[in-house]
């Protein structure tokens, strides 16, 4: 019973303390279509004032 509510308490927590995301929902698939015309990771990512490594994640 212990470890059950215990589970429960961290998926919970977990929930909540998420980092948010960084780009909007449309923005992704933005930025990879931009990527697939080769631009350079660095130019779109400077243009949603992202790093270059959460475009390179995408």
């Amino acid at each position: 019973m212990i470890a059950t509510r215990t589970a429960e308490g961290r998926a919970r927590s977990k929930k909540r303390m998420r980092r948010p995301p960084k780009l909007l929902p449309a923005q992704p698939a933005e930025a990879l279509e931009r990527k697939a015309n080769g631009e350079a990771n660095t130019a779109i990512a400077r243009s949603y004032k992202v790093n270059h490594m959460t475009i390179a994640s995408l």
